[in-house]
């Protein structure tokens, strides 16, 4: 009887270690994604509000050759140790890698990138006199406070997550967005994908720019912890953040 005890407590043993390692990983993925959502931002900024676009406002064929005639490439050159605004839509302010980065070839200043625009509640979408009061412009308040500090461009720049799933047929990849949950097991590859938004703080002119999009190899390990996780996506975004800022120097550098 006493051999069937000992062998009773030798299975037992291991069921208790196995079961402790299936909560363990299971509680992992709330805890990573609770972690991540301080990777992405909230309330991102539209492109309306960066580029002063109102699509309410009545667009004029004067107005466009008047946009043509006031365009031109000096509005969108940015020499080296040039003074810009550095802007991270979604975050108050840009991630200290980011701005480590553009820090090696401009000065920068930094400003939240917040959006000021509240949702209207039920209520005051019914409220006629309410529907009609003026939104904040939040490009144009930026171009007075760059201006008073004597800063020649405002850089916005937005990113997003992505990671790479390989098709039903195994023969190609397939691009997802990743929205702060957890990833996806069948996850190959993973990216941060950004793009600029440059504003000539004296005419308002804009032009955007997508530098090309850097991919790492994601290694999905059974019962990984969330912090290698955390590790793996923190890299990826970190590495984007270097090729991004360089990509996007070398551009608005060579502008002639």
């Amino acid at each position: 009887m006493q051999s069937v005890k000992r062998l009773g407590s030798a299975i037992f043993l291991p069921l208790i270690l196995i079961s402790a390692t299936l909560i363990s990983g299971c509680s992992s993925a709330p805890e990573f994604k609770s972690r991540a959502a301080n990777l992405t931002g909230k309330s991102q900024l539209t492109e309306q509000e960066v580029l002063d676009i109102d699509p309410l406002t009545e667009i004029t064929e004067h107005d466009i050759q008047q946009a043509l005639k006031e365009a031109n490439k000096d509005s969108f050159l940015i020499p080296k140790n040039s003074p810009i605004v550095l802007v991270q839509s979604g975050a108050n302010i840009p991630d200290a890698a980011m701005q480590q980065e553009m820090m090696k070839y401009y000065n920068i200043s930094v400003y939240s990138g917040l959006s000021p625009t509240k949702p209207r509640t039920p209520i005051a979408r019914k409220n006629a006199e309410q529907a009609l009061l003026p939104q904040p412009n939040y490009i144009k308040s930026l171009r007075l406070a760059a201006a008073k500090a004597r800063q020649n461009k405002i850089v916005v720049y937005w990113g997003s997550f992505e990671q790479g799933l390989p098709d039903k047929d195994n023969t190609k990849i397939v691009w997802l967005p990743y929205h702060n949950g957890d990833i996806l097991r069948e996850t190959k590859y993973l990216r941060y994908s950004i793009r600029f938004a440059t504003v000539d703080v004296k005419s308002g002119m804009w032009v955007m720019y997508t530098p090309p999009n850097t991919e790492s190899e994601f290694i999905n390990i059974a019962f990984q912890s969330s912090q290698n996780k955390l590790n793996q996506v923190t890299e990826v975004k970190e590495s984007a953040y270097v090729e991004a800022a360089k990509n996007f120097s070398e551009r608005f550098e060579k502008l002639r």
